[in-house]
């Protein structure tokens, strides 16, 4: 579970960036599905599950840390999580 924790980590010091809204972030939704969205507002806190990202459009998203597979700062990778091997995690039912 070192990638979840890791994660956490970056989300945490990425929240204070000032360049915050220059980022992208491209998750896992319910449907497995990778979905991508620019970074308006992001809150962690100190939830070791999830963390909130608002989108431009004003939607909230509750995203799993371990559903979290790339974040990028404009069309530069900064973080990636690809390889994780997700086989033997189990996720919280409606994560």
């Amino acid at each position: 579970m070192v990638e979840v924790y890791n994660t956490h980590m970056f989300m945490y010091a990425l929240q204070s960036d000032a360049e915050l809204k220059k980022h992208f972030v491209i998750f896992l939704n319910r449907e497995n599905k990778e979905v991508k969205i620019k970074i308006e507002k992001l809150e962690v806190k100190s939830s070791p599950l999830s963390c909130k990202i608002w989108d431009f459009e004003g939607k909230k998203h509750l995203v799993p840390y371990i559903r979290i597979r790339k974040i990028l700062k404009g069309e530069e990778l900064v973080w990636d999580s690809t390889d994780t091997d997700m086989s033997n995690i189990r996720v919280i039912k409606g994560y």
